[in-house]
């Protein structure tokens, strides 16, 4: 085990509700499955996304461990859970659903017989039902609002079940972020848990025009991330298809992601890449939630980010096996109000707030990069150790 994934376990076994902020690859998975296969009892995952959940139940089902889902069982098989877990040895350990279910469970109150709802009342009244998991907890705040209201309801779990342990986990969340999810989820005095990770290089390479970015980012990969893997993020769908077909020109194995795209399209694009087959993927902010492959070389931005968190989280792809890897920026100031123009649209006031901050980190040139992030972060800032390869363009210019 990671030591951040000790502390956070500690706290979870020790029944205290937990807000950890742990990078993509941190580990976050294991601060409940752990502490729920050592325990007796039944952890709810709220998870956001389908196809995470399917990801986390065939990981569980690797292991041996029995672990169900709310969206996928039919009403027999809900019925013998539902009837298994008046046993206070229960043979299950994990029950997985979305956030809409968990709240259309939450808000019945016995007028439609809600078999989650059962469950749970059951699992409550047996003394076996552990703790609430929120996982990605940073969309109570960024969805929870307007996109997938639920997110803004999870309230519900406390004030059904005021004595069970709640744990929310995210990859990327700034301070206020923090304050936010902590007092919408209802936490009580929780352990706080921020990390910046010293393996990822971080810099920026300014560049002219989209057109000498893209050059540029060939001729860094020909020189020095060959037949290595990587994503390439972009803001708009036509860039993606650009630069990927940009890349395959000059005989690498690229190709692009977005939303445009149809699902079978996309799952086929992003199979060929975990396998290796495709070595770079192109793509918009569609691509990377749950993606776990440990040997990404690079994360490449071909613009600007919207915030310092989104560049975090999706730097957080690279070098999850704890070996060097590097997240580069191309950049020039006129990103910014490329994206300026996309918040006008959307009259996203708390947005441009952010994008100011982006751009501020981007024009820095004294502060090391790490710096920067962790004070975003609401960490303790700690610059590069000199003597490490992962030293920001920052630091080894100094």
């Amino acid at each position: 085990l990671k030591p951040q994934q000790q502390e956070v376990m500690n706290a979870v076994i020790a029944g205290r509700d937990c807000f950890a902020v742990m990078p993509t690859g941190g580990g976050k998975s294991a601060c409940y499955f752990l502490p729920g296969l050592l325990q007796n009892g039944v952890t709810i995952v709220i998870s956001p996304l389908n196809a995470l959940i399917y990801d986390q139940i065939n990981y569980l089902k690797s292991l041996g461990v029995i672990a169900i889902v709310k969206a996928i069982c039919d009403d027999l098989e809900f019925d013998s859970i539902v009837l298994d877990s008046f046993s206070s040895n229960t043979r299950f350990s994990f029950v997985f659903c979305t956030p809409e279910k968990l709240c259309l469970a939450l808000n019945d109150h016995g007028t439609s017989n809600n078999k989650l709802k059962k469950l749970m009342t059951v699992l409550h009244q047996n003394g076996v039902l552990l703790r609430f998991v929120v996982d990605e907890c940073h969309c109570v705040v960024t969805w929870g609002l307007d996109f997938r209201k639920d997110y803004g309801r999870l309230s519900l779990i406390r004030t059904t079940f005021p004595d069970v342990q709640i744990t929310a986990l995210t990859g990327t969340a700034t301070l206020e972020m923090q304050r936010d999810v902590i007092a919408s989820l209802c936490l009580r005095n929780p352990f706080i848990f921020p990390c910046v990770r010293a393996n990822l290089k971080h810099s920026l390479i300014s560049k002219s025009s989209f057109e000498n970015g893209m050059k540029i980012l060939k001729d860094l990969i020909l020189k020095d991330f060959l037949h290595q893997s990587g994503i390439v993020y972009c803001i708009t769908k036509g860039n993606c298809q650009a630069i990927a077909e940009f890349l395959v020109s000059f005989g690498l194995a690229a190709s692009y992601y977005h939303s445009g795209l149809d699902e079978a399209r996309r799952n086929d694009i992003q199979e060929k890449w975990m396998t290796g087959e495709v070595q770079i993927i192109c793509a918009t902010i569609a691509f990377g939630m749950g993606i776990n492959k440990p040997y990404v070389r690079f994360v490449f931005h071909m613009s600007m980010p919207k915030s310092i968190d989104s560049y975090y989280q999706e730097c957080g792809r690279a070098g999850r096996d704890g070996q060097l890897a590097f997240c580069t920026m191309f950049y020039k100031f006129s990103d910014y109000f490329e994206q300026q123009s996309l918040i006008y649209y959307e009259m996203q006031t708390v947005e441009l707030v952010n994008l100011k901050k982006m751009a501020t980190f981007c024009e820095n040139r004294t502060v090391c990069r790490n710096v920067g992030i962790a004070s975003f972060l609401a960490e303790t800032p700690r610059p590069c150790d000199l003597h490490s390869t992962a030293i920001c363009d920052i630091c080894a210019s100094q």
